[in-house]
């Protein structure tokens, strides 16, 4: 026991085949912690004497419509230029990172491998969440930035997909790929729910996805990395350039055995004479995150306040408490949903029976959609709001779904001429 929890240092490479597959599965994998971007990122191995990386990079040549050579071909005796294949080096900056945890003379009661369960599983979850945000820091300083694409708006998703088809970029797996917060997908899903298509084989594969839109596989993300100062969010949009390979690499010295478990046994950290502490972390050796900016990757921001102008998270009836407000006053709908146009005749009773209609306060959140006046909801056009009810201390929501109007039905029977 005593020798294992000295042990200086354990290299995963050192270890039999069997004990370092298992321990990295350990290191490397949680359950906690799935990675967003494991899968949209290349995996470069960095040469341990350099630190760059080389890229190639096609380049179609520009065909002159105008030129002698377009309009007649090649002429005899004249050798044309020759076209240029674009070779690009990359310097990346490597970083040695890790964490670890202590532990005290009352935990040499338990075995080595319990204190490695009891701390690798968090310390892997730190590491994944490391490189997420890394890879997607990345990914949101790409260069191609979407200045004044609405992509809440269908139209500002096909300005977005349409940058993306103009500079060449393949989509993966026949779409591309829209990594965004829940809030704004959300919206999506709200304002484009007829148009989202998902079916029951895809969700099970790729899990985690809100279906696809314009083009576009939606993929909800919960990183710090979208979520800016000045309540705003951000977004990335990116597919597969003609090498096959995604916009951000992660380059690192060993691919698959960067990282040492460190353990140091009681009295080795130099400042606790009574030898009572000791300590196991997970070191990284060196990882570098790059992003190729060759118009694979197109990010934008978005104004928090205006993906919430129709849902304010204060006003979710889990945190209102609808129940809670029924011991005060009533009303008789919990959902109103109409058609434009329509109306619905609001009454609000209180505890007794009676009716407090007037005497509460009752407003829409957003007039633009539904209005409310004397009692009575009016759908003016397509979307969702909430209509506020107050009555003293106690407050509801209403949330009112407003749908198309239903087209009048045409007449088609012919008229009889002549009768």
């Amino acid at each position: 026991m005593a020798d294992e929890l000295t042990a200086k240092l354990i290299k995963l490479g050192d270890m039999p085949a069997e004990q370092k597959t298992q321990l990295w599965d350990a290191i490397m994998y949680s359950a906690e912690h799935e990675s967003e971007f494991d899968k949209f990122v290349n995996k470069e191995r960095l040469d341990e004497n350099k630190t760059t990386l080389s890229y190639f990079r096609t380049v179609l040549p520009t065909i002159d419509k105008t030129s002698a050579r377009y309009k007649n071909g090649l002429v005899e005796g004249v050798t044309p230029d020759p076209e240029k294949m674009e070779i690009q080096e990359f310097t990346v900056e490597t970083k040695e990172n890790g964490w670890y945890y202590s532990f005290t003379n009352k935990l040499i009661k338990h075995s080595y491998h319990d204190l490695q369960k009891l701390f690798k599983d968090s310390l892997t979850n730190l590491f994944r969440s490391y490189q997420d945000e890394s890879i997607a820091d990345a990914y949101l300083s790409s260069l191609n930035v979407a200045d004044g694409v609405n992509i809440l708006t269908y139209e500002g998703l096909q300005k977005l997909r349409g940058i993306l088809f103009t500079n060449n970029i393949d989509p993966i797996d026949g779409f591309y790929i829209l990594k965004a917060p829940l809030e704004i997908l959300d919206k999506l899903l709200v304002n484009y729910k007829d148009l989202v298509t998902h079916t029951t084989q895809k969700e099970a594969v790729v899990k985690g996805e809100l279906g696809e839109l314009c083009g576009f596989r939606l993929v909800p993300t919960r990183l710090k990395a979208f979520y800016t100062s000045d309540n705003k969010v951000a977004y990335v949009a990116f597919g597969k350039n003609k090498q096959g390979k995604f916009p951000v690499s992660r380059a690192a010295y060993k691919l698959e055995e960067n990282g040492r478990i460190i353990t140091k046994g009681l009295g080795e950290l130099g400042n606790d004479p009574l030898n009572q502490r000791g300590s196991i972390g997970l070191y990284i050796d060196g990882e570098a995150f790059i992003v190729v900016d060759d118009a694979a990757a197109v990010h934008g921001v978005l104004d928090l306040a205006k993906v919430y102008s129709a849902y304010d998270e204060t006003k979710r009836s889990n945190l209102t408490g609808t129940s809670t407000s029924g011991v005060g006053f009533t009303a008789n709908a919990s959902l109103i949903e109409l058609k434009v146009g329509e109306t619905f005749t609001l009454a609000v009773t209180s505890s007794d029976g009676t009716d407090i209609t007037t005497t509460a306060t009752i407003a829409s959140n957003d007039a633009t959609i539904a209005s409310y006046a004397t009692k009575v909801v009016t759908a003016v056009k397509v979307g969702t709001t909430f209509i506020t009810i107050t009555s003293g201390t106690l407050t509801t929501y209403i949330p009112v779904v407003v749908k198309a109007k239903t087209p009048t039905a045409v007449d088609t029977t012919p008229d009889d001429v002549g009768a």
